[in-house]
């Protein structure tokens, strides 16, 4: 009886395409877009002199000063804002706290494709599918990982 051995050759994954987005002109225009707005209520608090914070969506920390308030979500996190971008893109809720009325829209990354984001902060975030690259009032960019965009924000038509 003779056993013949078949050798399988594993299959390389298939290199991403890369991709560096330095303003929302770098982005393709295939690319899924949606608009969509917070639905989860926060609270501020003023800055306690400058501040670091570490977010999910940057692999760097952002830094607060007197100037800024602080956007503090239910679980916890907070992050810093502008006090003018905050009065344009929030309001109060009528139970208390505040909710984003602001639009803004996100980028779904396809399959395969890597991307480089340059920060509002001057960071590089990288980020790929299946997470987003948010566009902020400003048109600043912004990584959002494809969790964060489930549980925070709403598909507005």
């Amino acid at each position: 009886m003779t056993s013949t051995n078949t050798f399988v050759r594993p299959v390389p994954p298939s290199p991403k395409t890369r991709y560096t987005v330095e303003t929302i002109s770098d982005i393709p225009v295939n690319w899924e877009t949606f608009n969509v707005r917070k639905k989860t209520k926060v609270t501020i608090r003023e800055c306690n002199g400058v501040e670091t914070f570490t977010v999910p969506w940057s692999e760097s920390q952002l830094t607060s000063d007197p100037a800024v308030d602080i956007i503090v979500f239910s679980g916890g996190l907070e992050y810093p804002c502008k006090r003018e971008i905050f009065e344009k893109t929030y309001v109060a809720h009528p139970e208390g706290g505040y909710i984003k009325t602001a639009q803004t829209q996100i980028v779904r990354i396809p399959v395969g494709v890597a991307v480089n984001i340059a920060t509002l902060e001057g960071d590089e975030a990288s980020v790929e599918a299946p997470d987003f690259i948010a566009i902020g009032a400003k048109g600043e960019l912004y990584a959002n990982t494809k969790q964060f965009v489930e549980e925070n924000l709403e598909v507005v038509q």
